[in-house]
């Protein structure tokens, strides 16, 4: 039986722990607990964790500091912060591969993020999305269309990226706006701009209407089950293996999970 993913959860709120912990076990991680910033740089040395959960410390406002020495030291696991006020969630230079989400959130988003980073890491079991005939690589950072690129902005390209990552899966309109900006505070305008001009832009070079549906009360996805079709490379297939997820012809008909 191969060894399950091991997350360091590092947090001085005991609250925040046991819940966190008892998520991450039924999402079949291992976890190793510190409950003080120096005992918890000792484990990234001696256990080698493949990822870090990372709350707030006693000693200090937030875990930006400690993210800091973690990666002076050279340990580059991913991270995701459970960060608060607006300024806590503002990331510094240096941060490396992380997310932002906010604290109090359901612990099911944070190790979502967490298994997004995983994934990104192990490389894309995803090559590419095909929307109409705009194609999106797997990292959803670029787009083109039988070779032209579409010019898109870095946050456009954020935008994308968490709608590839998660595509199939409605996001709401706060989790989308915590990854672009990554917490960074923003406005409703800002972010209807952005879904405007990246709309606009796919379906000039060919996406087709409906790529991106949003239903109330249901956020905002990836529309795989309409006009975007999912090319799968994942680990060990060939080159040429590919999953259709449009419903070509059959009402309702989509391709199951490999």
């Amino acid at each position: 039986m191969p060894d399950l993913p091991l997350i360091l959860l590092a947090d001085a709120e005991e609250a925040t722990r046991v819940v966190m912990h008892c998520a991450l076990r039924a999402a079949k991680f291992a976890v190793v607990e510190c409950d003080e910033g120096d005992a918890a740089l000792a484990v990234l040395e001696t256990r080698r964790p493949d990822g870090v959960i990372l709350g707030r410390w006693p000693e200090a406002d937030d875990g930006w500091a400690w993210l800091r020495e973690m990666r002076r030291r050279g340990h580059v696991q991913p991270v995701v912060v459970l960060a608060s006020g607006d300024l806590e969630m503002t990331a510094p230079r240096g941060a490396g591969r992380h997310r932002v989400v906010r604290r109090g959130a359901p612990p099911a988003r944070g190790i979502a993020e967490m298994q997004g980073l995983l994934r990104a890491e192990a490389g894309p079991t995803v090559a590419a999305v095909r929307v109409g005939e705009v194609t999106i690589d797997g990292s959803g950072e670029t787009a083109d269309r039988r070779g032209e690129k579409v010019a898109l902005t870095a946050t456009e390209a954020r935008l994308l990226a968490v709608l590839v990552r998660n595509a199939g899966r409605p996001q709401d309109r706060e989790h989308l706006a915590e990854q672009i900006w990554e917490g960074r505070r923003t406005t409703s305008h800002a972010f209807d701009s952005l879904l405007r001009r990246l709309r606009r832009k796919l379906e000039k070079h060919g996406a087709g209407p409906g790529w991106l549906h949003h239903g109330a009360g249901e956020g905002y996805v990836l529309n795989t089950a309409a006009n975007a079709r999912v090319v799968d490379y994942g680990a060990g297939a060939a080159a040429d293996r590919r999953r259709d997820m449009t419903a070509s012809g059959s009402a309702g008909a989509t391709a199951g999970s490999t």
